[in-house]
């Protein structure tokens, strides 16, 4: 750590440059006036370094500011709280937590700040900027994502909430169509980082946008690495505020089987949200469930948690039909099936279980010990002796045909030294019946294996907060059980060792509810998070998106696996049981003219695909095979080609839109190039848009071209590969977008710079964060979108708040025209703190960082940059 120090510390006080940021100050208390600002990620694993350059925004008092550094897990790795920032002032320093560690920052100042966090790797060649987020969202959207035989993009993501958070992520294609979907639990105060090669792990290559849902205001940024040649950092864009989506592809409650696409030219197969049970949640204190021998009839409990109005219930799912209701007047939580005998009933911590005929006739038992777990052939009976409610004495294995009376009835006592609660205690036999697993609940991390007169053994489970619903799968050679508060793990056990072999971080609280489909090829799962996952038992990957549901109690899923039950409630009391089908099998669309596209509103259910029939439903006209998503748009024939939802524009015919947007730089030419990524990610509709490229001295467009994006759409590419020059670019959308450009430079590394869009100009501007001394200089690009000419005055405010003696200079911008400004050409070296833009009419900025130095095998290169921000009167 101290190397890393030494390393750090005179790049920090020479130039700490390489920014990106922006930060509007949002008031964190009505006592005192503070401003919270969000940095999503820091690393100092390794070789990775990580900066902050902070600018105060007051021109009036000096700045407190308090900086925490949080490990992924929540726990406060850092407090900084000795930096004052003068009046106008900056700083740069290094992070240095006292241990390596990966996590986020949060800035707390007393004044609006502006500034940046710096990512590295090595001896400060690779870099990229984070700029500083002042508003979490429970929405977002990263524009662009970079995932291919070269590239791979990282999402990294904070929870600045104080509980944990639930943020589920959306891969949307360039058509716009929802191709994956990944959910993932994020700890109070943590944070996580995804790679989208192992987030998404069905494809190689990946195109498009995220899309971010989460359960509470979270922030997030992208970052774009060559790890697969070497590890090393490029660029990175912050997440902007976004829309739930609205595209064409999965809609909730139909979650898609991640299957591969290219193999099936089409999106995955759907599970159809069936029928749904509701109840008054006012009322309604506790629900279980079971299916029947007959498969299309289930059984359900609606209790109030008392001696009243509890009624046993069954239904027929085909008909949607309720066949009988039976009032019973007990504690009533908890039912099981006997074949043809009838039902037994209980609430879980009750003395005594009741037992009802087939004819629904009740007759009271023998028993003392209420909870109770029925083997899968009807045959026996587990209950558990218990001397109070806390502990178990022996387990009773009983036969049901002597269940009234008891009698003969076979028993294998055996002492059963307990550490959880005996309420919390549940039990699942295994599919030959010969074994029995048992977890302990709440706080006890314990599975025990009863091996049926033969044993019983306890495994140790080392991380896990207490343990929920056992099940048997793979042959009776797995029994995967759930985690209980603030874990939500999977835990997978050897039958056969006794070991654990595998844990799915699968929630952030308890996992209430396991089953496996009678095919044993998934594992269905939920709990407190109220979200249904289904995994592989082969690949223990998750293959279904989630569904939200509310907090999960229960599932059960009958034989032929077409009807999945789940039971819903808030902790351990339910108000609705929600009925899916679908489970085992697929919806395939027709395909009338053979084009490998279907029609959305012609599909069969079924296992295996009827001929003429495909797996997609993306399709615009199935009675013509020359038009489906994917075909070639032929610009301004009044025919959508491409099935995106209009036809293309050609550039003569297009209507300028509502939205504008700048991106002060554009370079095209010898080594350099300039690239485009633009997301229709706000809007349910197709958008047409207009790029144009300026030269410095303004006039007539270098360039131009008109694009249409489908709804949720997206596209990128590099602008104007034919031109060479310099200039901006002014992109114009009848609906908004967002984006960036790239500047890039070729070599070994190759080395780019992202450029967020601006969207708004801004006469009195500052970039928060300058390097130009000692190898490292910052170029200064201003566009003016303008159609008459303005004059631009900068102006340098050192780290104390004082104007340099060289400030300010003016400089005057043609009309449409642009300029580039090297700060040692305006200003004296050696440089630090800020620059100020003032402008006669709105402009947009961006600063770039390069490296000159002839003595640096990078000569020239560019490592990263920063839009300049409104600046504070």
């Amino acid at each position: 750590m101290q190397k890393m120090r030494d390393i750090l510390r005179p790049f920090f006080i020479i130039l700490f440059c390489l920014s990106l940021g922006s930060a509007f100050s949002s008031p964190a208390g009505a006592m005192e006036r503070s401003y919270n600002y969000y940095l999503p990620y820091l690393s100092t694993v390794g070789n990775d370094w990580t900066g902050l350059a902070l600018a105060n925004g007051s021109k009036t008092s000096r700045a407190p500011v308090t900086v925490t550094v949080y490990d992924e897990n929540g726990n406060v790795l850092q407090t900084i709280d000795d930096k004052i920032l003068e009046i106008d002032g900056q700083e740069a320093f290094p992070v240095v937590p006292p241990t390596a560690a990966r996590g986020w920052i949060l800035v707390n100042s007393h004044q609006p700040l502006t500034g940046l966090a710096f990512l590295g790797k090595g001896n400060l060649e690779l870099m990229a900027d984070i700029s500083f987020v002042s508003e979490p969202a429970t929405e977002l959207v990263i524009p662009h994502i970079a995932q291919s035989t070269i590239w791979d993009t990282t999402v990294l993501i904070c929870n600045p909430q104080a509980r944990p958070v639930t943020v589920r992520f959306r891969h949307i294609t360039p058509e716009g169509i929802v191709e994956h979907v990944k959910t993932y639990p994020i700890p109070a105060h943590g944070s996580t980082s995804c790679q989208l090669a192992a987030t998404f792990a069905t494809e190689s290559e990946l195109a498009g946008s995220i899309s971010i849902s989460a359960s509470g205001a979270v922030v997030a940024f992208a970052l774009y690495g060559d790890t697969k040649s070497g590890g090393s950092y490029y660029a990175g864009i912050n997440a902007v505020p976004g829309l739930a989506v609205q595209s064409r592809g999965v809609k909730e409650n139909s979650p898609r089987l991640e299957t591969d696409r290219k193999k099936n030219n089409s999106s995955p197969p759907e599970l159809v949200l069936f029928e749904t049970i509701e109840y008054d949640s006012n009322s309604v204190q506790c629900v279980d469930t079971f299916i029947s021998g007959e498969k299309s009839l289930i059984s359900y409990l609606v209790s109030d948690g008392g001696s009243e109005s509890n009624t046993i219930i069954t239904y027929d799912v085909v008909s949607h039909s309720t066949l009988h209701e039976r009032p019973v007047n007990h504690w009533t939580c908890q039912l099981a099936y006997l074949a043809d005998s009838g039902l037994l009933f209980s609430e879980s911590c009750a003395p005594t279980p009741i037992f009802l005929t087939s004819q629904f006739e009740e007759s009271q038992t023998d028993l003392k010990e209420s909870k109770f777990f029925v083997s899968r052939d009807k045959e026996n009976i587990a209950t558990f002796n218990h001397s109070s409610s806390s502990s178990v004495e022996s387990i009773s294995i009983i036969n049901p045909d002597n269940f009234k009376g008891i009698g003969n009835s076979l028993e294998y006592p055996i002492k059963m030294p307990l550490e959880g609660t005996y309420c919390d205690l549940e039990a699942s036999w295994s599919n030959d019946n010969t074994m029995l697993a048992i977890t302990e609940g709440y706080e006890s991390s314990h599975l025990w294996l009863y091996k049926i007169g033969i044993s019983l053994e306890k495994v140790e489970i080392d991380g896990l907060s207490g343990s929920y619903s056992p099940v048997f799968f793979n042959n009776d050679e797995y029994v995967a059980f759930g985690g209980g508060y603030g874990d939500g793990s999977i835990s997978i056990v050897s039958t056969k060792t006794l070991q654990e072999v595998r844990r799915i971080n699968a929630f952030s609280h308890y996992v209430f509810a396991l089953e496996v489909s009678s095919d044993g090829k998934y594992l269905i799962a939920g709990g407190y998070d109220g979200i249904l996952k289904i995994f592989d038992t082969t690949t223990f990957e998750e293959v279904y998106a989630p569904i939200n549901t509310g907090p999960i109690i229960d599932i059960v899923l009958s034989a032929d696996q077409n009807h999945l039950i789940v039971t819903i409630g808030g902790g351990r009391n339910a108000a609705a049981v929600k009925i899916f089908t679908g489970l085992g099998s697929t919806r395939w669309y027709r395909d009338g003219d053979g084009d490998g596209y279907g029609d959305m509103y012609i599909y069969q259910d079924t296992t295996n695909r009827p001929l003429g029939y495909v797996i997609n439903s993306s399709d615009c006209d199935d009675s013509n095979s020359d038009l489906h998503p994917g075909a070639t748009e032929i610009c301004g024939d009044g025919i959508d080609q491409d099935c995106n939802g209009s036809d293309l524009v050609c550039p003569g015919d297009y209507t300028p839109g509502p939205y504008n947007y700048y991106l002060p730089s554009f370079e095209s030419g010898i080594g350099n190039w300039t690239g485009l990524a633009l997301s229709n990610a706000y809007s349910g509709v197709t958008t047409d848009l207009k790029v144009m490229v300026y030269g410095p001295a303004g006039g007539t467009p270098l360039y131009e071209d008109v694009k249409n994006l489908p709804a949720g759409g997206q596209s990128a590419f590099v602008v104007a590969a034919g031109v060479t020059g310099s200039g901006w670019i002014y992109v114009n959308s009848h609906q908004a977008l967002a984006g960036l450009a790239f500047v890039g430079e070729n070599g070994t590394p190759l080395l780019m710079a992202d450029i967020p869009f601006v969207s708004e100009l801004n006469d009195y501007l500052v970039v928060p964060h300058i390097a130009q001394q000692d190898g490292w200089e910052t170029i200064i690009f201003i566009c003016n979108p303008h159609d008459q000419e303005v004059t631009v005055t900068l102006t340098n405010v050192n780290p104390v708040g004082a104007t340099s003696a060289c400030s300010p200079q003016n400089r005057e911008l043609p009309a449409h025209g642009s300029a580039s400004y090297l700060l040692s050409d305006l200003f004296a070296p050696p440089l630090s703190g800020k620059i100020y833009l003032r402008s006669t009419s709105g402009i947009a900025a961006f600063a770039l960082y390069k490296n000159p130095n002839p003595n640096s095998h990078n000569i020239g290169r560019y490592y990263s940059g920063i839009n300049a921000v409104p600046a504070a009167e």
